[in-house]
């Protein structure tokens, strides 16, 4: 499995017991209890590593005959380009791990003092072979338990015992600022700073049954100073292991998460037309920044005063600040930047309110997507909602998801969220009147969908939220205004993305179908308003 794990290794060197598989499997029930969140996060542990620079990993001896064979399939598949990084294998001290050295047990001391001496000239020379190529190398350091605030933690003595080791042969052969050259991660990271048990049993039985497996591992004289066959052995385990979880589980896992950390390219499309009813002014505006990855529809709240002059304001104030939210930044911190900007906008629509007569009470309703790469690579779509425009996901296998809630009369009248929930799936599901005659309810809000009980110019919005919703390439994100999904029913806007279009495609499809229905007087969702969207391609 990987070839530098046994140089320099022979059976002269360090203890040698053959390693039974039985013995390995002690050793598993504590190892696996958390195997979903190891492989969700061992994409995020490669991009660390790769982002670092590391070309050379050392994994511990546990890490390298459970997680070796993945990790290095792992990289394969986040890098598929790119040369994959030397693995080595690294025993600690045994005196900060296992205890060997204070040991009243004469032989077993000697034993233990002698191996820390060829270890420590095993790791100098492979370090020295690996300066050799490049003095500026990086050197990772992989282990199944690790936390960045753990060193006194008994969990991660292995990590940090390792990690003397090779700072110390550094400094031996003439390294300089070895702290900066040496990167730790692993798979018990919870948030990169708490540490994290990652033999953390599922219930009381099973952690009285690991405890007592735990003692007799930890007791009996099991090859942890390993040899030759050992080693061997640990790695014909290990591969077993990985083939199995990788197919079962890994896998599909690791493809999610690769797709979540992909550099990603944004595509848009966008229109917006006027009402038949006024032609010459439009009340929608449009927000399609793709420099910024920033997008919106902004509704002038019909039948008030200077519904375009409102929108225009709310869309423009938000283009002006497009750029105070920068990829990179940490996901809680730009969702914090985007509710000040709706804030803000919020504000600038009431002040121009105040501005002239004939824009007094003027207001707007506000749907916003913002595509967002943070700090770990992840991407994502920020969304903030007032009134009822709307933003939806249509996600890879083409299904359509609505992301925002309208602030309807719904929201006011019914505090039931499920319920909540089903009457607005209801109203714009209903497509005749036999779909309203089944629930008084949905007939009632459908019958009075008009009216909005959240707006922009209000100074009334402090209930606004913003979610973060993950994405992957082949995801779109669709924000509409009332003019869009008032006409078409939820289904119908699902019935147009089922097609293999493009978005170009999609988005003429969708404003044709919705023309035709405002001008056909007998159905009953048509509507006469201005109608706009969005469509963002994340590819």
């Amino acid at each position: 499995m990987f070839e530098s794990f046994n140089k320099n290794i022979s059976e002269e060197d360090f203890h040698s017991t053959e390693l039974k598989k039985k013995d390995v499997e002690n050793a598993l029930p504590y190892a696996f209890y958390n195997e979903e969140r190891i492989y969700e996060n061992m994409s995020s542990i490669l991009n660390h590593f790769h982002k670092e620079g590391v070309k050379a990993i050392f994994l511990t001896w546990t890490s390298a005959s459970l997680f070796g064979w993945t990790l290095k399939e792992a990289w394969k598949k986040v890098f598929p380009k790119e040369k994959i990084p030397d693995f080595y294998f690294v025993n600690p001290k045994p005196k900060k791990s296992l205890g060997y050295i204070e040991s009243n047990d004469k032989e077993r001391k000697e034993r233990a003092i002698g191996q820390n001496e060829r270890e420590e000239k095993r790791i100098k020379e492979i370090l020295e072979e690996i300066f050799k190529k490049n003095k500026e190398v990086k050197i990772g350091i992989f282990d199944e338990a690790y936390a960045e605030k753990g060193e006194n933690s008994v969990f991660t003595r292995s990590i940090y015992s390792a990690k003397d080791l090779i700072e110390k042969e550094m400094q031996e052969i003439g390294i300089k600022d070895t702290k900066k050259r040496v990167v730790l991660d692993g798979l018990g990271v919870m948030d990169r700073s708490q540490p994290y048990v990652l033999f953390e049993p599922s219930t009381p039985e099973v952690k009285k049954s690991a405890a007592r497996k735990r003692a007799k591992y930890r007791t009996e004289d099991y090859p942890v100073i390993m040899g030759k066959e050992a080693i061997e052995a640990f790695e014909k385990i290990g591969r077993e292991i990985g083939e199995k979880i990788y197919k079962e589980r890994f896998e599909k896992t690791l493809k999610l998460n690769v797709e979540r950390h992909e550099e990603i390219k944004i595509e848009s499309v966008f229109k917006t037309i006027p009402s038949e009813k006024h032609p010459e002014t439009n009340e929608d505006s449009i927000l399609n920044d793709e420099k910024n990855k920033i997008f919106g529809v902004f509704d002038g709240v019909g039948g008030g005063p200077a519904g375009d002059m409102a929108s225009k304001t709310a869309r423009d104030y938000l283009l002006a600040h497009a750029g105070e939210i920068s990829d990179g930044m940490n996901i809680d911190m730009a969702k914090e930047i985007l509710l000040k900007m709706v804030t803000g906008a919020d504000e600038a629509v009431y002040l121009a309110s105040k501005a002239k007569n004939e824009q007094k009470n003027m207001s707007t309703t506000a749907s916003i997507a913002k595509i967002h790469t943070d700090k770990d690579g992840k991407n994502y779509v920020l969304v903030a909602n007032v009134g009822d425009s709307r933003v939806y996901k249509i996600y890879k296998n083409k299904k359509l998801q609505q992301i925002t809630e309208d602030d309807s009369l719904v929201g006011d009248h019914v505090s039931d969220r499920e319920k909540r929930l089903k009457i607005e799936e209801g109203v714009s599901n209903a497509k005749n009147q036999e779909d309203l005659n089944k629930n008084p309810e949905i007939s009632f809000f459908f019958n009075n969908r008009r009216f909005i009980t959240k707006y922009l110019g209000s100074r009334k919005n402090n209930l606004l939220k913003i979610d973060a919703i993950l994405l992957v390439k082949g995801d779109k994100i669709l924000i509409t205004s009332d003019g869009i999904h008032d006409n078409l029913a939820t289904s119908e806007i699902q019935e147009i993305f089922n097609s293999p279009s493009s978005i170009k495609e999609i988005g003429e499809d969708l404003i044709n179908k919705t023309i035709i229905r405002s001008k056909d007087r007998g159905e009953m969702r048509s509507k006469i308003d201005d109608m706009s969207f969005v469509l963002i391609e994340v590819k």
